[in-house]
């Protein structure tokens, strides 16, 4: 069988961060969680109650603040490097900071019951193809674009296609990181087709999920967050959703559990 890990990655907001980790462990009794520190050296102190909710914890210091949101998948093969292949798991749950799952992370991780399956969680408009896709990152980064596009073709093929999509979160197996380590570092672009465009290239399976509309419409990229009121009256629902972005605000886990049971027995 599987053994599920979630890699749960974090540089700001230290309340919100020990409270969505107080969140996983309930969810998912048994799941080892790991830390990715993507934030400054000096506010690393900050974080200190969170990294005691943790399994381990490490420190990207590669880069800069925007490097590392532009290149996740870059910070997550250094921490394979440093850490990752040395803990004992097989399936990978990459879990942002700002993310509130409401179910167990195996709701999702058995959506890829394959080692080389492989879930990208974006919005409901799936992957686009490179004419229709328009993203201010893509605007003022053509270079890196044209380069990943160059390197993309000159290893897989001049007929292999583009796809991109904003993500929310990764679902890998240990053969991934394996199979990318030293591959994936110096490739330019941004994880947001990166990552998708390469695996689908080595012969990955990109599953193909559709999640509950009342879940669609609580995922947002949007500069603003998810008010409280509004993840709690969805939780309270039969029909609510169970997934959230962004949501900055602290969720205890018996608010949660205490108006998931509520919602099971008005059903």
């Amino acid at each position: 069988m599987s053994r599920i890990a979630i890699l749960y990655i974090y540089h700001d907001r230290a309340a919100m961060c020990a409270s969505r980790l107080r969140v996983l462990r309930a969810l998912n009794p048994g799941v080892d969680i790991y830390g990715l520190y993507g934030g400054t050296r000096e506010r690393r102190a900050e974080f200190a109650a969170v990294e005691a909710l943790l399994d381990d914890a490490w420190a990207c210091e590669h880069g800069d603040g925007p490097w590392r949101w532009r290149n996740i998948d870059k910070m997550m093969d250094l921490w394979y490097q440093e850490r990752g292949q040395y803990r004992d798991w097989s399936v990978l749950f990459e879990h942002q900071a700002d993310l509130l799952v409401a179910n167990s992370v195996s709701t999702y991780t058995a959506l890829t019951p394959g080692p080389r399956d492989m879930l990208f969680y974006r919005n409901p408009l799936g992957f686009r193809v490179l004419e229709r896709l328009q993203w201010p990152w893509l605007s003022v980064g053509l270079d890196e674009l044209r380069g990943f596009m160059n390197h993309l073709h000159a290893r897989y093929g001049s007929d292999e296609a583009f796809c991109g999509q904003n993500i929310f979160f990764t679902i890998a197996s240990r053969s991934f990181f394996e199979e990318f380590i030293g591959q994936v570092f110096p490739v330019p672009g941004v994880v947001e087709y990166r990552s998708p465009s390469l695996a689908r290239a080595a012969g990955y399976r990109l599953v193909d999920y559709h999640p509950p509309q009342a879940d669609v419409n609580c995922m947002s990229f949007a500069t603003g967050h998810q008010p409280l009121e509004r993840v709690l009256s969805e939780l309270a629902s039969a029909t609510g959703a169970r997934m959230f972005h962004r949501v900055i605000d602290a969720v205890e886990p018996e608010q949660i559990t205490d108006l998931l049971e509520a919602a099971t027995r008005a059903c």
